[in-house]
């Protein structure tokens, strides 16, 4: 089956780009990153779909439709003529090495953090959750199961633009599904820096500046991308793909307007909807806006506004509509909606050091694309989120939006803003002082990555009270931090959980509480739990999963518990145990890592 569906995405993924789409030669790198994009996003509309409609989402079942998907756009691409229409290319070299140097960066860095992907080591809690919501959705292949439920997981969440396709990598690859789960995020982080890439390529307008696009769209990658990466944030990142997408297709469609590209807005926007609805108000107001305003300019009639708004904007919103009345009733969505918002977890925060550089290139930007009447949508959506930030600033400072919430809207703002900072490029008359401004900027990154300002000040602390650098290039500093290899699940580790899981059925656990405890911490436990799929419920009525994972293993607790029968105790952990005698229980499984231990 496997073998079918590779056969059939592949033949999906040539259709697309061979298929006529216009009568000029394509960008070939700028078509490929797309495309890519287009079938991300498709296949989340495709799960969608088969679900509502009670049918799993098998990898037979995304094969059909990828055949068939691909039939019919040959169909109507031979319609006319009878004969099969080709799409005419073009390759620049530069730009082709600029996008494989990108790929290896974002490669290395998942070999260098992941351990060749064999360990996982993420910095918050939301990676278990993501992590156990894509390997459900592999395992049950369907959405809006209401039934699947315990505190880590449930298939009837909304925001399911992360899992749908983390889960097809993960029955795909025959690799351990943590390895594929840490594959699929560097894939993310790949797809998030070459689709800002090629957006940078569509916005160029003059021969050059290669070295420059790659260099901007490292500095963009490596700051809120990545961060998003490390902490393992899940499906936001879905949601900035699909935000940078929407953007991008604009810009085509102001260069030639194709009718398919508003489907594609469509899809995109749907994307949007399931992956991140924290950023759905901003991006669906910007485009109506957009929208509005070429009426105004008289660029389009009254009926094509209503047309455009009805097929990219208004079937979205229903279908979104509908999923919520599919999956709650609107008051239970709206409180849940309003308490989640509130909550407050882990996440990367800094107010606007990482900004300050930026405004300047960004105001003048602005000011030169309306100069230059050149206006798109981006101008719009870079206001409308900045009142939007100001206005979530307001509503976090009283307590009623979390600070986790707020500043996860500082992802799009980065992206806005460093498409603002390369438009910079095409203009002659700023080049001069943009190229200043950027070697100022790397300056700044580079000895805050090296700690010179510290350094120096270790030599004469009377210097400076507090390095300047750090604060200018924060997010850089902070993903260095996190960069370094902390092995949240070892490698060996992981083998442990896996091999000893087989053996769960001899432990004959209580099923109210499903309890089989592991010696690891807080974070150690959730992975545990995540894997294995054997999550507790003791907690259930007091409302307090998190408790479970926070309550520290205790050995002499374990052993007057007549519930429990089993543990899975690590060997770091053994060694603590004043105690501990193997001879005193069944093992039911070991290895160099630990075992698996059974009352006798």
């Amino acid at each position: 089956m496997k073998i079918l569906y590779l056969t059939s995405l592949l033949f999906l993924l040539l259709t697309l780009l061979l298929i006529k789409k216009s009568n000029k030669k394509m960008n070939i790198i700028t078509a490929i990153v797309y495309t890519f994009c287009i079938i991300y996003f498709y296949n989340i509309f495709i799960a969608y779909t088969l679900s509502l409609l009670k049918i799993k989402n098998t990898l037979f079942m995304f094969s059909t439709v990828y055949f068939l998907t691909s039939l019919i756009l040959i169909y109507i691409n031979c319609k006319n003529k009878k004969i099969f229409k080709k799409q005419k290319y073009y390759l620049k070299k530069k730009e082709l090495i600029g996008i494989i140097v990108l790929i290896i960066i974002s490669l290395i860095i998942g070999i260098i953090k992941y351990n060749k992907f064999t360990e996982i080591d993420y910095g918050v809690t939301d990676a278990a959750l993501h992590y156990r919501m894509s390997s459900e959705y592999a395992n049950y292949q369907k959405l809006f199961d209401g039934k699947i439920y315990d505190p880590i997981n449930t298939l009837n969440r909304p925001m399911f633009g992360y899992y749908v396709p983390c889960g097809l990598l993960m029955k795909v690859i025959p690799l351990e599904r943590y390895v594929s789960y840490n594959i699929f995020n560097i894939f993310m982080l790949t797809l998030l820096i070459v689709s800002f890439y090629t957006t940078c390529l569509e916005i160029k307008e003059k021969e050059g500046h290669n070295i420059i696009t790659v260099i901007i769209a490292l500095m963009y990658g490596l700051a809120y991308p990545l961060s998003y990466i490390l902490f393992g944030f899940g499906y936001s990142g879905s949601g900035i793909l699909a935000t940078n997408l929407i953007l991008l297709t604009w810009k085509f469609i102001l260069k030639e307007e194709k009718k398919y590209l508003y489907l594609l807005l469509t899809l995109f926007n749907l994307g949007l909807l399931f992956s991140y609805y924290l950023f759905v108000p901003i991006m669906f107001l910007s485009e109506g806006l957009f929208i509005i305003y070429k009426f105004m300019k008289g660029k389009i009639t009254l009926k094509k506004l209503l047309k455009i708004g009805v097929i990219t904007l208004l079937i979205p919103t229903i279908i979104g509509f509908l999923y919520f009345i599919y999956k709650n009733n609107i008051k239970q969505s709206v409180d849940v909606a309003s308490n989640n918002f509130s909550i407050e977890g882990t996440s990367y925060k800094n107010l606007w050091g990482n900004f300050i550089l930026l405004i300047p290139m960004i105001i003048y930007s602005i000011v030169l694309e309306i100069t230059n009447k050149k206006t798109d949508l981006d101008i719009i959506f870079m206001i409308s989120e900045v009142i939007y930030i100001i206005i979530s600033l307001y509503f976090t400072i009283k307590g009623h939006m979390s600070t986790y919430y707020y500043y996860k809207m500082y992802f799009i703002l980065w992206l806005i803003s460093y498409i603002y900072v390369y438009k910079l490029v095409n203009y002659e008359n700023y080049k001069t002082t943009f190229r200043i401004n950027i070697a100022f900027i790397i300056f700044i990154i580079v000895i805050s990555l090296f700690s010179a300002e510290r350094k120096l000040m270790e030599k004469n602390y009377k210097l400076s009270s507090n390095p300047v650098g750090p604060e200018l290039a924060n997010i850089y500093v902070s993903n260095k931090n996190l960069f370094t290899p902390s092995e949240v699940i070892s490698k060996n580790e992981a083998k442990l959980i896996i091999n000893s899981s087989k053996y769960y059925n001899k432990c004959k656990l209580d099923p109210k509480t499903k309890i089989l405890p592991f010696s690891g911490i807080f974070l150690e436990k959730l992975w545990y739990y995540a894997i294995t799929g054997n999550v507790p419920t003791i907690s259930y009525n007091k409302k307090t999963p998190n408790d479970v994972y926070r309550m520290p293993f205790i050995y002499d607790e374990f052993i007057k518990n007549e519930k429990v029968k089993c543990a899975l105790l690590t060997n770091k952990y053994i060694k603590k145990i004043e105690n501990f005698n193997e001879n005193d229980y069944d093992i039911l499984y070991k290895d160099k890592t630990g075992i698996l231990i059974r009352k006798k």
